[in-house]
């Protein structure tokens, strides 16, 4: 029988084989899963494949010099980083990590990888730059453009990435009170704490399906960064409200659970996407119409004009990376310039569809003010009945368009900027 943790170390090898092919890591994990392994094995290989994509640039670093030729089978190659990931992280004693990665490589390869860990074992870990870049793992045009933006903060932010993201919930308080959910947890011997408004930050960790009242729609999983979006929407009796990318869904259901007497409409172009959606808003007893469509259109729209718009921008996520560290090498510098594009027309066909004296919201998951603040610049400089809203959040900070907030403890990174048609 094969030690279950050689078939953790393969299956997260393959993964990261499938991201360097430009597949994310929650996909490339389960296109790469394998039956027999039990779900703490599977768990297993995700926090490897997930320390690896996190710090991978400075293991590249570590292995060049312990190699007389580049490694051609690219799944060797990650056995390799990984091998190096665990002799750094030291979670296992190093002689069990170094011989779990020769048993988890093709029978060519065990003398190769056996001998670069070893020889790693003995020599310890190369001495780091002062490149941040470098020291965070991070690719050169990111940390550039986070420098620029954060000049305060950027080193900070670069380290921040490369943190646990804590797990947080949101409590639906039309079914019952924060407080009586928190001591439901504690009946299940689940400790977490109170944040926000709504949010509990869990401190034990555990399976999601196993909450008390997750199925039911008691509480949802959604970042404190996020759950500010509802109450900035300021909704009030009969409004007619739009999530137009509302893909995953977790902002409709939260803005239905603070004003169930408004209708909303939840819009994406992804119909599957869409379809969990519905699933999520039926648990939660949210009242939401869906529609498969395109922002950047209007082929969907009933032509009856809204009261309020979130715009939850399609963005490079760099404000999440603390949670999706494989966005750090998925992204590009040429997709924010593509992306600044999109938002610009999403704006721009939204904008024609909120009613004189509407909310507009705008938010993205992003920290590059490319995507954020220079949007909204140049489409405030474009239209004259368009006029933001200040506000303040209790995190971040205000900037010339609107708020920001950098990642970090309990936050995500994340951008709210609000516009009032006049």
């Amino acid at each position: 029988m094969i030690d279950p943790g050689v078939l953790s170390r393969k299956l997260a090898a393959r993964a990261l084989v499938l991201v360097g092919q430009g597949r994310n890591l929650p996909e490339a994990l389960l296109a790469a899963d394998s039956a027999a392994l039990p779900p703490r094995g599977r768990a297993f290989a995700r926090r490897l494949a997930i320390g690896v994509v996190r710090h991978q640039r400075r293991l590249l670093g570590d292995l060049r010099p312990l190699l007389s030729a580049p490694v051609r089978e690219p799944l060797v190659e990650k056995l390799l980083l990984i091998g190096l990931f665990e002799l750094e992280a030291a979670t296992v004693p190093p002689r069990a990590a170094v011989h779990s990665a020769v048993e988890a490589a093709p029978a060519r390869a065990r003398s190769l990888v056996n001998a670069i860990l070893r020889r790693r074992q003995r020599e310890g870990p190369r001495a780091l730059s002062g490149d941040p870049a470098e020291r965070h793992s991070y690719p050169a045009w990111l940390a550039t453009a986070l420098q620029a933006d954060w000049p305060e903060l950027g080193p900070d932010i670069l380290a921040r990435g490369n943190e646990e993201a804590p797990l947080v919930l949101r409590v639906n308080r039309r079914l019952l009170s924060r407080a009586e959910y928190a001591d439901a947890l504690h009946q299940a011997g689940i400790s977490a704490r109170p944040v926000g408004t709504d949010g509990l930050v869990l401190e034990t960790s555990a399976p999601l399906a196993s909450l008390p009242g997750f199925a039911l729609g008691q509480v949802a999983v959604q970042g404190l960064a996020a759950q500010q979006v509802a109450p900035l929407m300021e909704l009030s009796a009969a409004c007619r409200v739009l999530d137009a990318c509302a893909a995953p869904g977790g902002k409709t259901a939260h803005m239905a659970e603070l004003a169930p007497d408004c209708a909303f409409d939840a819009l994406d172009q992804d119909a599957a996407r869409l379809a969990a959606c519905a699933d999520n808003f039926a648990r939660s007893e949210a009242q939401v119409r869906t529609l498969v469509g395109d922002a950047t259109t209007r082929v969907w729209w009933d032509q009856q004009p809204y009261d309020r718009i979130l715009l939850d921008a399609p963005c490079s996520g760099t404000g999440v990376i603390r949670r999706h560290p494989d966005i750090k090498w998925l992204r590009r510098a040429a997709d924010v310039t593509a992306l600044r594009e999109l938002q610009r027309q999403m704006l721009e066909n939204l904008w024609s569809l909120l009613r004189p004296g509407g909310l507009l919201v705008y938010t993205t998951c992003s920290i590059l003010s490319a995507e954020n603040d220079a949007v909204l610049a140049a489409f405030c400089g474009a239209h004259a009945n368009a006029r933001q809203v200040p506000f303040a959040l209790a995190e971040g900070e205000a900037t010339a368009q609107g708020w920001r907030v950098p990642p970090g403890g309990d936050w995500e990174g994340f951008y709210y900027a609000r516009l009032r048609k006049v």
